[in-house]
């Protein structure tokens, strides 16, 4: 079963440096609850990040998976889905968009999950996205 979310927050600071916190792939260790390593495998020309492992802590194990990611909507936005990953995940799909507002940005947030019909609730939240770091 596919769980979504969709979450906004206002951050006091440049769509630039959003941008620039969100797809910093190898630093989301830092900043991501859960995430434990990341690694950027395929850049495009740009040097962006296309094809990041991830390895993160999930119901008590370790899991890993590929995320393939679209930058078609840079810089406003990019985008993200399952490439590939252990068999807890079925779907791992999202997106940010970077809003300007006043003299910080509107950060939009969205995320589906299927962890598959075994799992209960993943209760997904936006408690992953720190303020501090953009």
């Amino acid at each position: 079963m596919t769980e979504s979310v969709s979450e906004r927050i206002r951050v006091e600071a440049p769509v630039d440096r959003c941008w620039s916190v969100a797809t910093d792939f190898a630093d989301y260790p830092q900043w991501v609850r859960d995430i434990r390593e990341a690694s950027v495998f395929e850049r495009d020309p740009e040097g962006r990040g296309v094809a990041v492992e991830f390895r993160a802590a999930a119901f008590g194990k370790s899991i890993r998976y590929v995320l393939a990611y679209e930058f078609d909507r840079a810089p406003d936005a990019f985008s993200w889905s399952l490439a590939s990953g252990d068999e807890l995940l079925r779907r791992l799909d999202g997106s940010y968009r970077f809003e300007p507002q006043g003299s910080g940005t509107r950060v939009h947030y969205e995320l589906a999950v299927d962890l598959g019909a075994d799992r209960k609730s993943t209760r997904l939240n936006f408690s992953h996205v720190s303020e501090s770091r953009m």
